[in-house]
């Protein structure tokens, strides 16, 4: 049984290996169990302090005891108050997407609100489809009671959702060591609405599908060639439907060329985009 986690403690140091260091100093957010040169005492799910082989400090990550990715790097700063951060970094990614909505050329309100690293909150997906939101939470420290408040309480007084609803990943649960969870309901009765992407209006059940963004394909391609065509923009390619994250910052300056992301084993962007206007 796993130990209870411990949100936030300086006593708590994780030393990384060489290897492991030259990656975060790179810019990776991860680190891999092989690179970790001791961990001693770090309860599950505990945030800690990094640093190398040493004792030069590389930021703050949350711990994970029993997953291949040991750490998840949460700052490159020492972090002295996880749940201010994390709210911090839900209020971020609200306001990031917000343009999105208040735009008079688009009809949606359903789009991805958090995506786990890309909104630096490792191990946290948030959807939202009109009135309600869709959690999952796939790591030790997110599983944390405290977190857990901390972020359904955020994500309320931001978004003031109908409904809070957590689909469950029982295979990232089981390789987080984490006890069997049901997807249900965490806040309020209403588990299903109808939401519109990009004008096309759709019937969602967030207890239903197989995943927590359970948008079909098709769907999301209808929405998809809504957005692209006539305007042929990538920006609002990449801001429409589920992904919207500040990792897409970089997609949107390709220095004044403007093609489609393509998916892998979709074949070359221009051939996409001619397909699609087909």
């Amino acid at each position: 049984m796993l130990q209870k986690p411990v949100l936030s403690d300086p006593n708590f140091i994780v030393k990384v290996s060489p290897r492991g260091a030259t990656r975060l100093k790179s810019g990776h957010v991860w680190v891999y169990r092989s690179d970790i040169v001791s961990a001693e005492d770090v309860p599950p799910g505990s945030l800690v302090l990094v640093t190398d082989h040493r004792g030069q400090t590389l930021g703050s990550a949350l711990y994970s005891s029993s997953s291949q990715i040991a750490i998840r790097l949460i700052s490159r700063e020492p972090v002295a108050d996880l749940p201010a951060l994390l709210r911090q970094r839900v209020a971020q990614a609200v306001a990031y997407r917000e343009p999105l909505i208040r735009d008079p050329n688009h009809d949606t309100n359903a789009y991805r609100v958090i995506f786990s690293e890309a909104d630096f909150l490792p191990g946290l997906i948030v959807d939202r489809y009109n009135d309600v939101l869709s959690l999952q939470i796939l790591t030790q420290a997110m599983d944390a009671e405290a977190v857990r408040g901390t972020l359904i309480s955020e994500l309320t007084g931001k978004l003031h959702p109908a409904s809070i609803v957590e689909r469950v990943d029982a295979r990232a649960r089981q390789l987080e060591e984490l006890p069997p969870r049901s997807s249900g309901l965490l806040q309020g009765e209403k588990s299903s609405t109808m939401f519109a992407m990009n004008g096309v209006r759709f019937h969602f059940d967030a207890l239903e599908g197989q995943k927590n963004g359970s948008l079909p394909r098709s769907a999301r391609e209808l929405c998809r060639r809504r957005t692209i065509w006539p305007w042929g923009s990538a920006r609002r390619f990449l801001l429409s439907g589920r992904i919207c994250s500040p990792s897409r910052q970089a997609m949107l300056s390709c220095g004044g060329r403007r093609q489609l992301p393509s998916r892998p084993g979709s074949g070359r962007p221009e051939r996409r985009a001619q397909r699609t206007r087909d």
